[in-house]
């Protein structure tokens, strides 16, 4: 059996100007590990939960221990101009599996003063770096925090009738798209990925602020299957954000077939209907996963409405996406949300919004 603990760590970043641009951006801080497992490789600082301590209470704790940072300089519900020279704000939560222990990280954000004094009480090395560019090493899950940045909240999902290139006037309204994959029409799929990605490059100088917003400058298209990513260029390969598995692929997966991605920023997700396949995306470490269908019978499964979607989200170790007659309006991201959910995404009901 896995054992399993509960840490929090934080996204350190100096304010330098211009806030907005948050850890995403800026250079964060890492720490050097002293000790086994993953000697000498850099993490984010932070440390383990005590019994009965609540997840900000052990973070101070430990940036006081690693870090010298003192207990009373936070400010606990600003990030940004602050008055307390450290901002502080809650992020995400996400489990990790690693061979024999699973790891449950409350991620925090942290802003600092570019003149806040750094300086490790127990001697460990401190450096401010870009984890997408070090070649210092970094523990497994640090890019998984990091892509945890640009999980879709409303993922328009493509089909034989709706496609991105057939609305080109509603570039502002679409932040993300999974280009779904039919068997039986896997030439017009490969001809779809194309025409999509074209219709993006075409607009991309003009509108690329506006266009698919992206955090860590990426587009956020996702794909069905390794063989279709294989196929295109280098220039193309660019434009895909990441790869999604149905769940009868899911049910087939293990680490050892699992893509590999070829940038530490694409995502893998996956679709799933029941605790079973939640469980495997669990321990694949997925980025997010869609849950469906919630809202309307499917085939041969029942709708899990809002309560059991709420039962079976509690069970994911990652992001998850409603997904099953939801429509792209605020009612029903806010029930989501409401019920535990990151997201929502969305087929019919969400093209005929546009």
């Amino acid at each position: 059996m896995n054992k399993s603990v509960e840490i929090s760590v934080a996204l350190i970043f100096k304010r330098v100007g211009f806030d907005w641009l948050g850890p995403c951006r800026n250079d964060i801080l890492f720490i050097q590990r002293n000790k086994e497992p993953f000697y000498k490789y850099f993490e984010l600082p932070g440390g383990k939960i005590h019994q009965n301590e609540a997840p900000l209470d052990t973070l101070k704790r430990e940036l006081s221990e690693e870090l010298g940072f003192n207990k009373s300089d936070y400010s606990d519900t600003e990030l940004y101009n602050t008055s307390k020279p450290i901002g502080v704000r809650f992020f995400n939560k996400i489990t990790h599996h690693y061979q024999g222990l699973s790891v449950t990280i409350n991620i925090f954000i942290l802003s600092i003063p570019r003149e806040y004094k750094i300086c490790s009480p127990e001697g460990r090395t401190c450096k401010f770096m870009n984890p997408l560019s070090t070649c210092n090493k970094l523990i497994e899950s640090t890019y998984r925090i990091y892509r945890l940045f640009e999980i879709p909240t409303q993922l328009f999902i493509s089909s034989d009738q709706y496609n991105f290139f057939s609305f080109p006037d509603t570039k502002n309204n679409i932040n993300a798209i999974r280009i779904r994959k039919n068997s039986h029409i896997a030439k017009k799929y490969n001809l779809d990925v194309q025409k999509t990605i074209e219709f993006i490059k075409r607009q991309d100088d003009i509108f690329h602020k506006q266009f698919l917003p992206h955090v860590h400058g990426r587009k956020l298209i996702i794909i069905d299957g390794t063989d279709v990513y294989d196929s295109l260029d280098y220039e193309y390969k660019k434009y895909i954000g990441g790869l999604h598995y149905n769940s009868s692929q899911l049910l087939k997966l293990n680490k050892q077939n699992l893509w590999k991605r070829e940038n530490s920023l694409q995502y893998i997700s996956a679709s799933c209907h029941n605790r079973q396949e939640i469980n495997i995306a669990n321990d694949l470490n997925l980025d997010f996963i869609i849950l469906s269908p919630v809202l309307i019978d499917k085939s041969d499964r029942h709708k899990l409405g809002w309560n059991g979607f709420s039962q079976l989200v509690s069970e994911a170790h990652m992001p998850v996406l409603a997904l099953g007659g939801i429509g792209n309006t605020d009612e029903d991201y806010i029930r989501a949300i409401q019920s535990g959910g990151h997201g929502i995404a969305g087929i019919t009901k969400f093209w005929n919004k546009l």
